[in-house]
C-alpha cells in the first residue's frame, strides 16, 4: 500500500497524531489532499475556491513548530475546509451566490479563528446551496456538487461541498451550517457523522445568517471521535455572540466509547409523512437493533404538527 493510500485511509485524529510524532509532515499531508482535490474537482465540484498557496505556506509553518518543539493544538497541521459562508478576513466569501462574488469580509468568524488557533490548515471554501437554502445541494451559479459514492447522485444540502469533500476523502473534516438539516442531510446521504449541537453551543459570529433563531454551525467527519474533536474546538462561550451559551465545553472526546445503556431515544416512524424505500426502512430497523443491543430504550413518538408543517413546505 502506498503512503498516499495510507494517508487517505487515516482519520483526522490519526493524522493529527502522525504529524505531532513526525511520522509525516503537515506539508506532505496537505499536498496529498490538494492533489486529490484537483483530481476530484471536475467530477465532484466540492469547492468554490481552493486556497492552495496559503494552505502550503500554513503547512510549512506548522512543520516548523513541530520541529521546534512548540506547544501544538489538537488539530495541528490537519487539512480541513469550510462551507463558503464562514468569514475570513481578506478572503472572498460567496455564501454560494454570485451576488456576493465581490464580498471580502473585514473580520474572521469565531469558528475559523478557533480552528486556526488549534492548528488546522484551511484548504478553501466549499460548495453549498445558494445562501444555505436547499436540502439537495444544487447551485445554479457555481454548479451542482456531486456525491462521491455515486456522482450521479446529490450529496444533500445545503452543506453539499462539506459532505462530498469529507466522504470523498479530500479533507479530514469540514465545517457546515444547519438551519433545517443542512449538516445532518449531507451526513446521511454521504455516510458521515454530522453534528448539529444545541442552539448557542457554537458561536455564530462571522457566519452568513439564514435564520437567527435556528442557525447552528457544526462539523462533518468520517468518525464520531473526529467529530468530537472538531466540536470541542469550535464550541464554547464567545463575547462576540451574545446568543452563545456561557456554559463551558464538555469533554466530548472523553465520552466517546462509554456505555449508553439506559438512554431513551425517540423516533418518529412516520418519517416526516414520507414512505421510505424498503432499503432505507431496513437500514433504519438495523440501526435501531444496534441501539437496542447497547441497552438503549427506543420510544415511538409523533412529532407535533408534522402534517401542518408538511402542508406549508
Amino acid at each position: 500500500m502506498s503512503k498516499g493510500k495510507e494517508l487517505t485511509d487515516l482519520t483526522l485524529i490519526e493524522v493529527a497524531s502522525g504529524i505531532r510524532k513526525g511520522t509525516f509532515s503537515s506539508e506532505e499531508v496537505t499536498r496529498h489532499c490538494l492533489t486529490r482535490i484537483n483530481q476530484a474537482q471536475p467530477i465532484l465540484n466540492c469547492f468554490i475556491f481552493i486556497d492552495e498557496e496559503s494552505a502550503i505556506k500554513s503547512a510549512q509553518k506548522a512543520d516548523k513548530k513541530v520541529a521546534a518543539g512548540d506547544e501544538l493544538g489538537v488539530l495541528h497541521g490537519v487539512p480541513l475546509a469550510h462551507k463558503d459562508m464562514f468569514y475570513k478576513k481578506g478572503i472572498r466569501s460567496t455564501g454560494g451566490s454570485k451576488i456576493q462574488m465581490d464580498f471580502i469580509p473585514s473580520y474572521t468568524s469565531t469558528v475559523i479563528n478557533r480552528l486556526e488557533a488549534a492548528g488546522a490548515i484551511s484548504l478553501g471554501g466549499l460548495n453549498m446551496s445558494e445562501f444555505a437554502s436547499g436540502p439537495v445541494g444544487q447551485n445554479l451559479h457555481f454548479g451542482d456538487c456531486r456525491n462521491p459514492w455515486n456522482p450521479k447522485h446529490a450529496p444533500g444540502g445545503s452543506s453539499s461541498g462539506s459532505g462530498s469533500a469529507v466522504a470523498g476523502r479530500l479533507v479530514f473534516g469540514a465545517l457546515g451550517s444547519d438551519t433545517g438539516g443542512s449538516v445532518r442531510i449531507p451526513a446521511a446521504l454521504c455516510g458521515l457523522v454530522g453534528m448539529k449541537g444545541t442552539q448557542g453551543r457554537v458561536s455564530r459570529y462571522g457566519g452568513m445568517p439564514l435564520s437567527f433563531s435556528l442557525d447552528c454551525f457544526g462539523p462533518l467527519t468520517r468518525t464520531v471521535n473526529d467529530c468530537a474533536r472538531i466540536f470541542s474546538v469550535i464550541a464554547g462561550p464567545d463575547k462576540m455572540d451574545p446568543t452563545a451559551s456561557s456554559t463551558e465545553v464538555d469533554d466530548y472526546e472523553g465520552v466517546c466509547g462509554k456505555p449508553i445503556e439506559g438512554i431513551r431515544v425517540g423516533i418518529d416512524l412516520r418519517h416526516g409523512g414520507i414512505d421510505p424505500s424498503p432499503e432505507v426502512s431496513s437500514a433504519i430497523d438495523n440501526a435501531l437493533e444496534v441501539f437496542k443491543k447497547l441497552g438503549v430504550t427506543i420510544v415511538d413518538v409523533t412529532m407535533p404538527d408534522q402534517d401542518e408543517l408538511n402542508a406549508l413546505s
